[in-house]
């Protein structure tokens, strides 16, 4: 599969949230955090991925290409909020108090645990494979 071209405007607007999110936290707790590497890797229906050790986000390409503004809105500050919740506290429950009162407090973002994005372009398609007698539906759409 070829993977998707993000247009240079769309990245722009993700690394200028990311920045103004940072920017808010570092004023916060008077510090100034490193920008975490952003790349546009993650597949199926999660729009994201905080890798904490990493310091790295991982955005959906086809989900961004889709919802653009809401996306940056949404998703951007959701993943950061995780990083910084791990820089600060360490390991916590993933969508606990920590990481609530990061999105409110700090970054003053709505709290979502999920998005409602449209997901049919990025589902794929389940055939059914025969297992003996019963007929079962494969998550992949492939044989093993």
């Amino acid at each position: 599969m070829k993977p998707l071209r993000i247009p240079i405007a769309l990245q722009q607007g993700v690394m200028q949230s990311l920045q103004a999110k940072l920017a808010q936290a570092g004023e916060y707790f008077d510090c100034t955090f490193p920008e975490p590497a952003v790349s546009y890797q993650q597949r199926g229906t999660s729009a994201g991925t905080a890798w904490l050790e990493r310091w790295e986000i991982r955005l959906n390409p086809q989900l961004l290409l889709q919802n653009q503004q809401r996306f940056i809105d949404e998703v951007v500050p959701h993943k950061l909020a995780h990083l910084l919740v791990y820089r600060q506290f360490g390991r916590v429950a993933p969508h606990g108090r920590e990481w609530r009162w990061m999105m409110t407090t700090v970054l003053q973002t709505p709290v979502r645990r999920t998005h409602e994005f449209d997901l049919a372009a990025v589902r794929r398609s389940t055939f059914p494979s025969r297992c003996g007698d019963i007929l079962q539906p494969e998550a992949t759409g492939t044989k093993q």
